[in-house]
């Protein structure tokens, strides 16, 4: 790892440099940490996306910001695409994923062959980073998800979108000059499959200076946030409260549409407990804060795929910036931070009851000694101790 100073020496001045992500900022806070940290190495710093207002952010520069205008397909076009996916016609899908139209304060712009740097935050972007890329440019990849087992527990995606993030894979990983991912298990993933050596990268949040709130006699709180899908399996979340008594409450903070048949059954489900509570979500900027009034943070789903056991989202970091004890079902990894720092409890089971029984043995006194012990690890496991990994990769590649 190469010292904050060198970082600024080497700044890459006179290089157009572009952060691609389909998403919006606002909700996704891992692309949206390593724009800011761009701007330590350049001036021409752009954002490409679906952001509409990207100076809500508060960027300490101005970044020029491209908006991807994503078209609304017909139901016949929809079909059609569907049919090239299962018929395995990748070519084309790839090629529709170069065809965007981009705006520039509500004008259309042309970005061909404009960038000398680019880190592309979704494998289906891939195809177009390499389109907006000047000659001998370079390409930084955040796999954040290992692709090719994204949603493996659907059957149509998997007939589907499985073979064409393969087929991706294959075409541009070898292209990109730096892999990031999350977690290790996906590190191990893509040198197996695809014999490609991955940067570790983990979503470690913003240090936060806010103190741990230690309960003395208060009624225990726990939290989950997040997206909630019958692959994560929210459901095992309520029924964990089956088995704790009126004292102990759950608040979640859901992003799930409650009008589909999912959210129709979690919101009934909840509402048929006296110690679930369905909150507002906050904005991701709020998160941490908002998340310092509880106890214990919850990271429960079911195994459904891959990606879901071998992650490493982003809630389990801003548990750690909330000074939460954290409670951890069946993902690896998360497991052995919290055995390794004592951050809580690593139950290594899905299962409502005995996940129910681990958090019954855990006193106030044992809470708030977890809550301490995440206290000191906030001060290493944050941002800041990872940012010079992803700016000393992109330097050492244009050198």
């Amino acid at each position: 790892m190469v010292h904050e100073s060198y970082i600024k020496e080497n700044r890459l001045k006179n290089m157009k440099i572009a952060l691609l992500a389909f998403s919006t900022l606002q909700n996704d806070p891992r692309p949206r940490r390593m724009l800011g940290w761009m701007q330590e190495i350049s001036d021409e710093i752009s954002y490409i996306g679906l952001e509409s207002d990207i100076s809500l952010m508060n960027y300490s520069k101005n970044i020029t910001s491209y908006i991807l205008e994503v078209k609304k397909r017909k139901i016949i076009e929809k079909i059609f695409l569907g049919l090239c996916l299962l018929i395995g016609f990748h070519r084309y899908i790839e090629h529709r994923f170069t065809d965007f139209k981009l705006t520039l304060n509500g004008q259309n712009v042309n970005l061909n062959n404009k960038f000398d740097l680019i880190v592309c935050s979704d494998l289906k972007m891939l195809p177009f980073a390499f389109k907006i890329l000047k000659k001998n440019g370079r390409v930084f990849f955040d796999a954040r998800e290992y692709y090719p087992k994204q949603y493996e527990d659907r059957i149509l995606w998997f007939i589907t979108i499985r073979r064409f993030n393969i087929f991706l894979c294959k075409k541009y990983l070898n292209k990109v000059d730096v892999v990031f991912t999350v977690g290790k298990g996906l590190q191990k993933a893509y040198k197996n499959k695809f014999d490609i050596d991955c940067k570790y990268l983990p979503s470690y949040s913003e240090l936060s200076e806010i103190q741990p709130k230690l309960n003395t006699n208060q009624p225990i709180k726990l939290l989950y946030h997040g997206n909630s899908n019958p692959s994560r399996g929210t459901d095992i979340l309520i029924e964990i409260m089956d088995f704790l008594p009126g004292s102990y409450q759950l608040d979640l903070m859901l992003m799930i549409d409650f009008s589909s048949r999912w959210g129709k059954k979690i919101k009934k489900m909840a509402s048929q407990r006296s110690n679930v509570n369905i909150r507002n979500p906050v904005s991701s900027n709020m998160l941490i804060e908002t998340g310092n009034d509880y106890d214990i943070g919850l990271v429960v789903c079911r195994p459904s795929n891959f990606n879901l056991v071998n992650g490493m989202p982003n809630k389990f970091f801003e548990y750690i910036q909330s000074k939460l004890c954290i409670v951890c079902g069946i993902q690896k990894e998360m497991g052995e931070y919290i055995d390794k720092y004592n951050m809580g409890i690593n139950v290594n089971s899905n299962d409502p009851k005995k996940i129910a029984e681990q958090i019954l043995n855990l006193d106030l006194k044992k809470i708030n000694e977890f809550k301490k012990n995440v206290d000191s690890v906030s001060k290493f496991i944050n941002s800041d101790s990872i940012k010079e990994v992803f700016l000393d990769n992109l330097l050492k590649k244009v050198e």
